[in-house]
């Protein structure tokens, strides 16, 4: 196994914590109690010991032509056969438990709901991995299919940077056969699926969805028996397909902050104690009539994670490691493998950097990267503060296109407003043409998923400073935007103003102090002509 494989593998291992199996055979119909080894025929649902076996002769029928997989049917159903299999739940949770994972086993009653505010749903929600029967009190899958398509329609809608892995964990021989009646449930009830070629596995949206064989199953063909999975060795396997979901040196990086920030947050939580609170409203009160404290708090806790990652960062031989064996096995283009290549040479690094500076030949990756690290990313948020670093964009009259601008009021003046409107100011923003020239300032925003905007912020000010005025909202006291349809729109001026996206703090004052200097600048005094004749005589 690679370094890049092992160190996301590991990462992956830190990140996980929780795992909800679903299954209707977990206890004893006669004594409640979990089921433990080996397991006899008496008092077992016959749902657990059915094993599927062809007693008449089998034919072909067409495949799923989305997937290329022929289904094996019998011309009769399948039936039960009594057979004993080997069933461990205990080894089941040890595997997941040997590895730092809690593993929460649950057996729905007939008849349950898998809808959003059902217990199940609730359940598998917040869990990292859900593991469910294909055949759930003797369904054929419809609880697990419809219970999936409410996680990944939750996911697409509601929280859509949850990424999520469910595993359909079966007895049923024909795995394949499960893949395309899964595939089918998912386009009837709407869902966008993908088809991972030659694996059985599917990713709709941000939820990826892999199928295994419960081992020792009647029927089942050799090829399909290599996707079977011993209990013991679920929770590695788990592992091993979360991790792919990540496979990459920043995914991987991404997984090993989060999972020191999961192993750390005891330590946070001590460092924000209830004896403090004393304190903090006391100091809320000096500050009131500048800011409110609670906007500080956000602020303060970020700082305390950033500390917990950068405590735990990876050591500068084990980056270099990763660096190689990234360039080597990982998913890098060519054209990107070109440039390092020569940046490592130091043969023209010059001409390397040349190569990025036409907007048609960047690549999107560099500027994703480049978004990355100019602006805020917006999460959960329902509206749009204008406030300093505030990118927006306005209709110019009788035109189709728009203006970008960025706002430079203070973070101070942006808050506790009073009256029914406020006047902010802006400065206009260009297109970049990646032109050399002194403090360009570049701004990308990723507007939308791999659609970018790239500006800079340059210029004079009696060209580029503009002010517009803004309805203050009642309740926050600051000007926000609210959304309609898929715009941000802001009410009260006279321009259609709308939200693009916002700066990190850093490098919005980096645009500030650049244009602050050139409306600084001292004039040339009659001193400063004398002293240029001299030179010039």
């Amino acid at each position: 196994m690679s370094e890049l494989n092992k160190f996301v593998q590991k990462a992956a291992a830190d990140y996980l914590q929780s795992v909800v199996f679903v299954d209707d055979e977990i206890y004893n119909g006669n004594s409640g109690k979990p089921f433990n080894g080996e397991i006899s025929i008496e008092g077992i649902g016959a749902g657990l010991i059915t094993q599927f076996e062809d007693d008449n002769e089998t034919h072909l029928t067409e495949g799923n032509p989305k997937t290329g997989n022929i289904i094996s049917e019998t011309t009769a159903t399948d039936s039960p056969v009594n057979i004993s299999p080997d069933y461990h739940p205990r080894e089941l949770m040890e595997s997941f438990a040997h590895m730092g994972i809690t593993c929460a086993l649950y057996e729905p009653r007939e008849g349950y709901e898998t809808g959003p505010t059902s217990d199940l749903f609730r359940l598998c929600e917040r869990a990292d991995v859900v593991i469910l029967d294909w055949d759930v009190h003797d369904d054929d899958g419809d609880s697990a299919s419809d219970l999936l398509t409410e996680l990944i329609e939750k996911s697409q809608n509601d929280i859509p940077h949850q990424v999520r892995l469910c595993v359909i964990y079966t007895l049923r021989p024909r795995l394949h056969a499960i893949l395309d009646s899964l595939l089918s449930k998912l386009e009837t009830r709407g869902c966008i699926v993908t088809v991972i070629e030659g694996k059985l596995k599917l990713i709709s949206g941000s939820t990826r969805i892999s199928i295994f064989g419960k081992p020792q199953a009647a029927g089942r063909s050799p090829a399909e028996s290599a996707y079977e999975v011993k209990e013991s060795d679920l929770a590695k396997q788990i592992v091993a397909e979360f991790s792919e979901m990540h496979n990459g040196l920043l995914p991987g990086y991404t997984l090993h902050g989060l999972a020191s920030i999961r192993r750390n947050s005891k330590r946070i939580l001590d460092r924000f104690h209830a004896n403090l609170d004393g304190a903090f409203l006391f100091h809320r009160h000096l500050v009131e009539y500048s800011e409110e404290a609670f906007d500080q708090l956000p602020e303060l806790l970020s700082d305390e994670i950033r500390a917990v990652v950068e405590d735990e960062r990876i050591s500068i031989s084990k980056t270099k490691l990763l660096a190689a064996d990234t360039l080597r096995k990982g998913h890098i283009e060519p054209s990107d493998k070109d440039l390092i290549e020569q940046l490592n040479n130091n043969t023209k690094p010059k001409n390397a950097v040349k190569k990025l500076k036409s907007a048609e030949n960047v690549p999107t990756g560099h500027l994703n990267l480049a978004a990355l690290f100019s602006s805020r990313t917006q999460y959960t948020s329902a509206s749009r503060q204008l406030r300093f670093g505030t990118v927006v964009k306005h209709r110019i009259k009788r035109s189709r296109s728009f203006n970008y601008a960025i706002c430079l009021v203070p973070d101070c003046d942006s808050l506790r407003l009073k009256g029914p409107q406020v006047e902010f100011p802006f400065w206009t923003l260009d297109d970049e043409k990646f032109k050399n020239g002194p403090n360009r300032n570049g701004v990308i925003l990723e507007i939308e998923k791999e659609m970018h905007v790239i500006l800079s912020a340059s210029g004079k000010a009696g060209e580029k400073l503009w002010t517009e005025s803004f309805d203050i909202d009642k309740n926050t006291k600051t000007v926000v935007a609210h959304k309609n349809n898929k715009t941000y729109k802001y009410s009260g001026c006279v321009k259609t103003v709308e939200w693009i996206g916002q700066l990190k703090p850093l490098h919005a004052h980096r645009i500030a102090r650049s244009i602050t200097q050139g409306l600084s600048r001292v004039g040339v005094s009659e001193a400063e002509w004398v002293r240029l004749v001299c030179e010039k005589s």
